[in-house]
């Protein structure tokens, strides 16, 4: 709607492109997404999430930043996997990792990073001038 601004165009802090819920049809998520990186050069979802989930998920992430287990990326790859200016730490999440069991949110949002990039590998061509393959 246009009295909804997206990102980038006029929209606010909270603005955002895409929603994503558990009814969200996954070709659609892809070719709207898809839609928004070509028109844009990012997109910003605002995924359906409960509360208490992410509140488990910060404070596990925390707790792994605490024991050391949170790492810098190369300075070489870190702006393509955090963007222009973005800083943090990051993790390789092991699914089959004995600590990563009772994670259930973030074992969720690792499959969803997974299913985007499913989603958006038929739409590479036209987004990066080449097929991604891996």
């Amino acid at each position: 709607p246009a009295d909804l601004p997206r990102p980038g165009l006029g929209g606010g802090p909270a603005s955002f492109d895409v929603l994503v819920g558990p009814a969200s049809q996954e070709a659609e998520l892809g070719e709207e997404i898809a839609a928004c990186l070509f028109e844009k050069g990012f997109c910003v979802l605002k995924c359906c999430d409960r509360s208490e989930d992410l509140a488990g998920a910060v404070q596990s992430m925390r707790a792994r930043g605490d024991r050391g287990r949170l790492f810098r990326l190369a300075e070489e790859v870190e702006e393509g996997y955090l963007g222009s200016g973005g800083r943090g730490k990051v993790l390789w999440l092991d699914p089959s990792a004995p600590d990563a069991a009772g994670d259930k949110a973030l074992l969720r949002s690792d499959a969803f990073i997974s299913t985007l990039a499913g989603l958006l590998q038929p739409h590479s061509a036209d987004l990066l001038g080449g097929a991604v393959l891996s």
